[in-house]
């Protein structure tokens, strides 16, 4: 215990004595620059230690300033993903809304007039249907009264008629036959001015028609498709004079929508075929004669212009010669305010047959061997605008200015002293045949209407003509002017009021006189007075099936001549009853 208590004071001796050397040693070495005294006190023995040493690591790095963007190439792999989910099935929505109006598959309609005039009309469709549409129309009115003065004026008029539609997804399939049987009578002479009387067989006239028509039409969604139809026409007609006529017509055409220009709308661009077989034949000769034509066209908009245009290309055939024709035929529209207001200017061109079926159409009272020529509008240039204002109301004008070459005017051919057909009864020849001249006709064209559906619609318009002739005297039967009113009115779904309206201006006749050699003179020329023609009708509709009507024609009671010498009755009334089921 002693020796340990020694030997840690030698240790401390020591200490102190280390530490006093080092403290004279640095007094020596402060004195000779700066005189400096401290003191210190040691309370504790001094304890040596070494801190652990840590080496700094610094490894050397190139910094590069320049970046550089590595190429990376890559693909990616497809995967279908396959999955079991099935949705669950939606009933479709529903619209509440009006129901469709039932339909009637029958409807008759019968009546009985003054002047002994009974009306029966049928017709039978079948109802509503996605495949097909079928029906048939029957008509029956005959007139069996008097005119003072004039021969006897009987009429009938017979027609029948068969249709049905066929419907696929993208055609649609269409047939009809027609039957129309007409009798008239050539009343128009009086028998004061004959020493003899003549029976209604010696004056009586009677068409028989008998045609039909079947064809198929494209009706795609999608306009960018080749839309195509295609239809032959034909029918048969004989008179009771032994003139007869058949008619074969065959029309088509394609077209598609295509896109030519930058815009938003396409354009429409195809070619119309159209080819008529005319076989006329009249006691004692026969003609053959038709015609062939191309038409290809294309219309275009762009905003608020409309562009169409074309060419009729004819092949003009006959047993005689054969002519090849070209017309232009172009349109130009502007829409200056959007659904309101259009302006429009164009030409065109065309040749057309007239047909023994037309004149009689035209004029019931034409002679059994009239001429059949063709017709050429050599070129027509017209213009005008359509307006729409205050909602309901539409008014159109149009001005056009033709150049007809051989357009047919209807002249009255009067022999009483001889019988120049063996055919016709020796009777005085009141019919009209036709005559050809070249003219030049202006013709201003105005409408008005107003649309209130299943309200009120009225169209009130006219037309002014002015014909320059060639070689006539006058344009026989055309007036210089014709006015037109229709008008319906809807009252409460209970009473239906109609007015029609026609008044033609002034015109001009002549009747010619055979001579005993079968010459005609130089004939007399009359005037035609202007005429109105009103009328009026009304209907009662107990129910949705069942309703009366009365017609009341001709209501200013006035004898006037659309034809020299035939006049036409004065106020008559027409009434009967409809039934729907």
């Amino acid at each position: 215990m002693s020796n340990i208590s020694l030997m840690n004071n030698k240790s401390n001796l020591v200490f102190i004595l280390i530490f006093l050397a080092s403290l004279a040693f640095a007094k020596s070495g402060l004195a000779q620059e700066d005189k400096y005294t401290e003191e210190i006190t040691v309370i504790a023995p001094y304890q040596p230690s070494i801190s652990n040493a840590y080496k700094i690591k610094h490894n050397p790095a190139l910094k590069d300033t320049i970046g550089k963007k590595p190429s990376v190439g890559y693909q990616i792999e497809p995967l279908k993903l396959e999955y079991d989910y099935q949705p669950q099935s939606l009933e479709a929505a529903t619209i509440e809304g009006e129901p469709l109006t039932k339909l009637y598959r029958n409807f008759i309609k019968g009546g009985i007039g003054t002047y002994t005039t009974p009306l029966f009309e049928f017709y039978a469709t079948s109802k509503r249907a996605e495949e097909h549409h079928i029906g048939v129309h029957l008509k029956h009115l005959s007139s069996n009264g008097d005119i003072d003065d004039y021969g006897y004026p009987g009429l009938s008029n017979n027609d029948v008629k068969l249709f049905g539609q066929k419907f696929t997804d993208e055609h649609t399939i269409f047939a009809q036959a027609k039957y129309n049987r007409e009798v008239v009578h050539y009343y128009g002479y009086q028998q004061k001015d004959f020493a003899t009387s003549f029976s209604n067989d010696d004056i009586k006239q009677r068409y028989s028609y008998l045609g039909g028509e079947i064809g198929i039409e494209s009706r795609y969604e999608r306009r960018d498709k080749l839309n195509h139809e295609l239809a032959l026409e034909y029918y048969y007609l004989s008179d009771f004079y032994e003139t007869e006529e058949q008619h074969a017509q065959l029309n088509g055409g394609i077209d598609t929508d295509f896109s030519l220009f930058d815009t938003d709308e396409n354009q429409n661009i195809g070619i119309k075929l159209n080819g008529h077989f005319i076989d006329f034949t009249k006691p004692g000769t026969s003609k053959q004669y038709g015609s062939a034509t191309v038409t290809p066209f294309i219309k275009t908009h762009f905003g608020e212009y409309s562009l169409s245009g074309g060419l009729h290309a004819t092949a003009e055939l006959s047993s005689d010669s054969s002519k090849f024709r070209l017309y232009p035929f172009a349109e130009t529209r502007l829409e200056l305010v959007e659904n309101y207001l259009s302006i429009f200017a164009g030409l065109k061109g065309k040749m057309s047959h007239n047909t023994f079926d037309q004149y009689r159409r035209e004029n019931p009272f034409v002679f059994s061997l009239i001429k059949t020529e063709n017709t050429y509008n050599k070129m027509e240039f017209y213009g005008g605008f359509k307006a729409a204002f205050a909602r309901r109301f539409d008014f159109n004008a149009r001005v056009s200015h033709a150049q007809i070459d051989h357009m047919p005017f209807y002249r009255f051919n009067d022999d009483r002293s001889m019988n120049v057909l063996s055919i016709v009864p020796a009777i005085p020849n009141n019919r009209f045949d036709v005559w050809f001249d070249d003219v030049t006709l202006l013709n201003v064209n105005a409408e008005l209407s107003y649309d209130r559906p299943d309200k009120l619609n009225v169209l009130l318009g006219g037309n002014y003509y002015r014909y320059t002739m060639d070689q006539l005297e006058k344009p026989w039967h055309k007036p210089d002017y014709d006015v037109y009113l229709n008008g319906r009115y809807n009252i409460q779904d209970k009473f239906m009021i109609t007015a029609n309206l026609r008044s033609e201006g002034k015109s001009y006749a002549k009747k010619f006189h055979y001579n005993s050699s079968g010459n005609t003179s130089s004939g007399t020329t009359f005037k035609i007075p202007a005429w109105t023609d009103l009328s009026f009708g009304v209907e009662y509709r107990y129910n949705k099936m069942l309703s009366g009507f009365l017609n009341f024609n001709n209501v200013l009671n006035k004898r006037y001549q659309q034809w020299l010498d035939y006049p036409s009755q004065k106020f008559n009334v027409l009434g009967g009853v409809t039934y729907a089921f």
